[in-house]
């Protein structure tokens, strides 16, 4: 696969931010993948805001703990800490169900400090997945891991907890006199 284009009004840009077709800068949320317009700003002012915005929104992983040798947690360890406790008391089916969810989960927040993950974090993380049932899949999933890391003393409280809980609503048509009619119709010349 080709690399991505390199114009010349891209260069000297921070992280994430480009320049936008119609004029100005956006800049690219690294967990949603959204882009959000900044406006016609200074090219100074667009740096400035795109490093305090690649602060808050980018992944948290401590460079400095790592060089201080303090213990600090990933979510991939995390999850490795969990299925290893948890997963021989599950059924087979449900291990194999849940191993790609965790398998998501890794693949996408693996990186992040566990410890110094909070809600808002999480909240837009669970924002940017597809569906509300795949967003109250994912919200027990985050959990269930930071139970494990509350036991395991990593954290102090369980930031997933504050989640709100998605309800997806089912809908679901009635069944009209003609789609009943169809079906009968449609059974009967399966048997004969």
């Amino acid at each position: 696969m080709c690399p991505a284009p390199r114009k010349p009004a891209n260069r000297g840009l921070e992280r994430n931010l480009t320049t936008h077709p119609k004029g100005g800068f956006r800049w690219k949320n690294p967990m949603t993948g959204d882009y959000h317009y900044l406006g016609w700003i200074s090219r100074a002012q667009a740096n400035t805001d795109a490093r305090t915005l690649n602060l808050q929104f980018a992944k948290k992983t401590s460079v400095f703990d790592k060089i201080a040798g303090k213990a600090s947690t990933s979510i991939r360890r995390l999850i490795a800490l969990h299925l290893e406790s948890f997963s021989p008391s599950l059924a087979e089916s449900t291990r194999s169900n849940r191993s790609w969810e965790y398998r998501k989960l890794e693949r996408e927040l693996g990186d992040w400090d566990a410890a110094s993950t909070t809600t808002m974090e999480l909240s837009q993380y669970l924002k940017g997945l597809d569906s509300d049932g795949s967003r109250a899949r994912y919200r027990t999933r985050l959990v269930e891991l930071f139970d494990t890391a509350v036991c395991e003393g990593f954290c102090k409280t369980n930031p997933a907890t504050s989640l709100r809980r998605v309800h997806s609503e089912v809908k679901r048509s009635r069944l009209t006199i003609e789609c009943v009619f169809q079906s009968i119709v449609a059974d009967r010349f399966r048997r004969s």
